[in-house]
């Protein structure tokens, strides 16, 4: 039960409740939606409680299985506590580098463009928010200076100012180095090689998308449709993985889930199909050779 100290609008309640679901998504990996609060409220010795209803989505999703969930409350009693406060201030922190992940995860069915673009723009945000002086590339050192030189030849005072206002986000990093920085830091053991190269063609993906309307060189959009799919299905594996690393789970738990959980073959075969493992991590453990007598 949550007690409060002073009053709160019902909105106010209503985006609380909302934060605590999708905690419970993140830490059971499932959309189904936790019952309709009670609010208890006190006058005196006079106590009245409400079921409180609320406009909201409420998927018709299974109870998760203790089988299926990344962690559990065993695993996280002791610091229960510090996970929900590092979750409550670094949603408000990161804000649609957190949600935009969680928005995919409401149980609705989305165009695989619209998904793969919404987990790609929360990737960039949150390295926004993340990193917001970080220390230049050196290919982004030259970048700026080259920028500053071309600018610099233009005599013209309104044309030098028209250029200046197109070029002056061009030294900043790409959205493939976004992606791969942000990925780079989940600790599941991913090659460096390969989540740059994955980095890489989602950046042109996305791209694709959002410049030309669709695949750019006019592929078989089926084909097109089944990358986005996949894309999708690794990025949110990370992108989960890289939120629960953020609130305060730990590495071991994150690789428990990813490599050996009783279905963590789905979330590998996401990750292998996009070229983030080896197909040989798909590959059943030997069994163990009979001891002869």
């Amino acid at each position: 039960m949550r007690s409060l100290e002073k009053p709160v609008t019902l909105e106010d309640m209503r985006m609380e409740f909302g934060r605590f679901e999708d905690l419970f998504v993140l830490l059971t990996d499932s959309e189904y939606p936790l019952r309709w609060p009670s609010i208890h409220l006190k006058d005196g010795k006079t106590k009245w409680v409400y079921k409180w209803y609320s406009l909201r989505l409420r998927p018709d999703a299974e109870p998760p299985g203790y089988h299926e969930s990344p962690t559990n409350y065993l695993q996280l009693r002791e610091k229960f506590g510090e996970v929900v406060s590092t979750w409550i201030g670094k949603r408000e922190k990161f804000g649609p580098g957190f949600y935009l992940y969680l928005a995919v995860r409401r149980g609705m069915k989305f165009y695989p463009e619209h998904r793969f673009v919404n987990l790609i723009w929360g990737l960039e945000a949150l390295h926004r928010k993340k990193h917001p002086d970080a220390v230049p590339t050196e290919a982004e050192r030259k970048m700026k200076v080259k920028v500053t030189r071309i600018v610099q030849q233009i005599k013209l005072a309104k044309d030098k100012k028209w250029l200046e206002n197109k070029l002056k986000n061009a030294h900043e990093p790409s959205l493939e180095q976004r992606i791969f920085d942000v990925l780079s830091e989940v600790p599941i053991n991913l090659e460096v090689d390969r989540i740059r190269s994955f980095a890489k063609r989602c950046a042109d993906l996305r791209n694709e998308i959002s410049h030309f309307g669709s695949q750019r060189h006019g592929e078989n959009y089926q084909e097109f449709s089944l990358e986005l799919t996949n894309k999708s299905e690794a990025l949110s594996v990370v992108y989960h993985s890289l939120i629960l690393h953020e609130i305060g789970i730990q590495e071991k738990i994150l690789n428990w889930w990813i490599y050996e959980a009783p279905h963590s073959f789905r979330r590998k075969r996401a990750l292998a199909e996009v070229g983030l493992l080896d197909a040989e991590a798909l590959k059943p453990a030997r069994p163990l050779s009979a001891s002869r007598g």
